[in-house]
């Protein structure tokens, strides 16, 4: 019972840390992508949106997820790990079943 009160601060804070480096990537994806890439954290980062897409409930959320990860496929200058094409695949499935969510809730 302990973990579980623990476990729910931890995943708003993940899903938060998240919702900034996609406002991050909405105004500007290359120097996020570079950001993340010094740090060497962009790895990291991509696995923790693929896994936490599902969490997203509100449009909003929704919405700042589709266009942060639409910026970061459109954006110039990013690493192997971002462009490669099963990335690329990943990142466009994600977006559109989420498109496909905030469609239904309109």
């Amino acid at each position: 019972m302990e973990a579980s009160k623990t476990e729910q601060p931890v995943v708003l804070l993940k899903r938060s840390l998240l919702m900034v480096f996609m406002a991050a990537a909405i105004y500007n994806a290359t120097a996020t992508i570079k950001f993340l890439e010094q740090k060497q954290a962009i790895k990291d980062v991509l696995l923790e949106l693929f896994k936490s897409s599902k969490t997203y409930k509100t449009p909003m959320e929704q919405k700042t997820f589709v266009l942060g990860l639409s910026n970061i496929i459109t954006a110039v200058d990013v690493p192997e790990e971002v462009k490669n094409s099963s990335t690329v695949a990943k990142l466009i499935s994600e977006i559109l079943v989420l498109l496909a969510k905030v469609k239904a809730k309109e």
